[in-house]
């Protein structure tokens, strides 16, 4: 018999998560969801699953597992209201599905070991904000405390798309490379903000539809350290990615691809379901000619945690260096580079 588990969270995470349990043949009995007021049916790869609010789970619901999958909020409070309904045994998505993935394909459930966590939180910021945030990130990723985050009733600034410190600096004429197309909302975000044009890069596979947007150009290839062609095996807790597979990938180096464009951009969206530190060593011709503005995502793989902000010290000079978590479950631990004269 299949083992069954309960979802936390109807959103695309959900969604997600729900897809990669089922494709490693455990059955989700259950998505519950607070912002589901009456049952519904919610059809997940042609399977069908009952999503419900959480206090109308049955007694045998509380004793499965149950996997959460909301980064809106902690995974502490999530549990502790859980518990409130005599439910017990809930765990983050990402530690959940970790063991299901090989070869160490998993993007989203990193950990630091104890010297990693030390030396990681010598790390200098501009701003007392991120010296705050990236203490709670380093806390996450060492061993899932909590602590601070809800001690402070920390709630992140869910605008990853721009927070207002950088809306602020854009201008019409910027021009941005955009490291990872996905559904296209930074793109387009950047593009409504300061009628600026972008350049993005699709990932292998893309999905989502390519939408047809007047100042948004997107190239099928990925950004990295070098041009050619690889084999990538990626998997993290986002649709198509949710699943364990090799693709083959064409790639550019960011210096190359504005040689070969005739380009000089502005702002770097420094984002990838491979390391990002391999995309940013092809591009530091760039950086130190053009000076963009960089938004460097460091979640996916300690490397990136580890050594993007040490990259961006040797790299980024003259630069103002600050970081911003803007989910939790480790999602969306974003550093921004700002070079001084942008100010």
């Amino acid at each position: 018999m299949k083992k069954e588990v309960i979802v936390y969270g109807a959103g695309n995470m959900g969604m997600a998560v729900c897809s990669a349990l089922l494709k490693n043949d455990i059955a989700v009995k259950a998505i519950v969801d607070k912002g589901i007021c009456e049952k519904k049916i919610v059809t997940v790869d042609q399977t069908p699953i009952p999503a419900i609010h959480p206090e109308k789970m049955d007694e045998s619901d509380k004793k499965r597992d149950i996997v959460i999958s909301v980064t809106a909020v902690t995974v502490s409070e999530i549990r502790a209201y859980l518990r409130e309904l005599g439910a017990e045994n809930a765990y983050p998505a990402g530690d959940y599905l970790c063991p299901f993935f090989e070869n160490g394909s998993f993007t989203n459930c990193g950990r630091l070991d104890r010297e990693q966590y030390e030396n990681a939180l010598k790390t200098e910021w501009d701003d007392n904000e991120s010296d705050f945030e990236w203490k709670m990130a380093c806390d996450w990723f060492f061993d899932r405390n909590e602590e601070t985050a809800v001690k402070s009733c920390f709630r992140p600034d869910r605008e990853k798309y721009f927070p207002d410190f950088i809306r602020e600096l854009l201008r019409e004429d910027d021009l941005m490379i955009d490291g990872a197309y996905l559904d296209g909302g930074y793109s387009k975000k950047f593009s409504e903000l300061c009628n600026g044009t972008v350049c993005a890069f699709s990932l292998v596979p893309q999905e989502n539809t390519i939408l047809s947007l007047k100042h948004v150009f997107v190239d099928d290839r990925e950004l990295a350290s070098l041009s050619g062609d690889v084999i990538r095996n990626r998997a993290g807790l986002m649709k198509p990615f949710n699943e364990s597979k090799e693709y083959r990938a064409g790639t550019v180096s960011l210096d190359e691809y504005v040689d070969e464009q005739a380009i000089a951009p502005t702002f770097i969206r420094a984002y990838s379901m491979s390391g990002i530190l391999d995309l940013l060593m092809g591009a530091r011709k760039t950086i130190e000619k053009n000076r963009p503005i960089i938004a460097a995502n460091l979640a996916h793989y300690m490397t990136d945690l580890l050594m993007v902000p040490q990259f961006m010290r040797l790299y980024c000079r003259d630069y103002r260096f600050l970081f911003r978590m803007h989910s939790f479950q480790g999602n969306d631990c974003i550093i921004y580079a700002i070079p001084k004269e942008r100010e």
